[in-house]
């Protein structure tokens, strides 16, 4: 295991983030987290351009060059850290630009020194267990507030996952799913969901709320290559107790399948068994996940 926790500052190991800085006050930024193995940041492409929507809709640079320019720095910072790493196990990289130092109020300063903030940190070996032994999950009360300006970006304002997750504390519970102010579901605490009906699969619409996760994206893609069926449409809860199998995805833990669901107050709603399909796509992913495909996406 990886003993620490290797960080940088705008590319340097200084550690002193100005006390003003607009991440820190307002949530004025993005974060990207990228599961690294064989010393490879996997899915880089995606991530960087959903990184890049992001600084467009926030207004973090003004410019296709200075989104170009900054992601640049960024790929400087991670190929510093990465070097700096000298073991071989798969490591979790996180990235997170602030728009940097500004004074009160909420309008943005004019001339914008962002701070790139960079770590890795050991993954959790627990994590490849839960997807092939499956999952325990449970409803949340918490529900995310609909906002289309901000759905699909992964802005630093996580206080509804915040409170979601805090609603349990019993570690046999793995997941939260979460619903929109409407009650439609749209994702995981930190995941996004996918469920099998009839050979289909579905997966929650991000346009009202909601991140658009790069994980979920590549999903679709691997669907689509291996002629799965699969389309995004609005679900609800009873369509989770319908469905022949339920997931969840994100960047670390590839797919997750959900074995046993429970509603906000632990009771079991519904038990799953993992299905042929649920085994086809993972392995239909680890197949996309090969390190020559990714090494191509990290060197292009």
């Amino acid at each position: 295991m990886c003993s620490r926790v290797i960080e940088l500052l705008n590319g340097s190991t200084a550690k002193q983030l100005q006390l003003s800085d607009r991440g820190l006050a307002y949530g004025d930024g993005l974060f990207e987290t990228l599961l690294v193995t064989d010393a490879i940041p996997q899915l880089w492409k995606l991530h960087m351009q959903r990184l890049a929507r992001g600084l467009q809709q926030l207004c973090l640079v003004d410019s296709q060059t200075g989104i170009d320019s900054l992601l640049t720095r960024i790929r400087e910072d991670v190929e510093q850290v990465l070097a700096t790493n000298t073991l071989d196990e798969p490591l979790v990289l996180k990235l997170i630009i602030t728009r940097g130092q500004g004074g009160r109020g909420y309008q943005t300063p004019p001339q914008a020194e962002h701070n790139r903030i960079v770590s890795l940190a050991p993954l959790l070996p627990k994590r490849v267990e839960l997807s092939r032994s499956g999952i325990t999950v449970r409803l949340c009360r918490q529900q995310l507030g609909i906002n289309p300006a901000l759905a699909g970006h992964k802005h630093l304002n996580r206080l509804e996952q915040v409170l979601a997750r805090n609603e349990w504390q019993d570690e046999a519970i793995h997941e939260g799913l979460m619903t929109d102010l409407d009650g439609n579901l749209i994702s995981g605490v930190m995941s996004n969901l996918f469920v099998e009906q009839d050979g289909i699969l579905l997966t929650p619409p991000i346009v009202r709320c909601g991140i658009a996760g790069v994980m979920r994206q590549q999903l679709i893609n691997v669907a689509v290559s291996a002629n799965i069926p699969s389309r995004q449409q609005t679900l609800v809860v009873a369509d989770l107790i319908s469905a022949e199998s339920v997931w969840l995805t994100n960047s670390l833990n590839g797919i997750w399948p959900i074995t046993h669901l429970l509603d906000v107050n632990h009771r079991s709603l519904r038990q799953y068994a993992i299905s042929s399909l649920t085994r086809v796509m993972q392995q239909a992913l680890a197949m996309t996940m090969v390190t020559s495909l990714m090494l191509a996406q990290w060197q292009a």
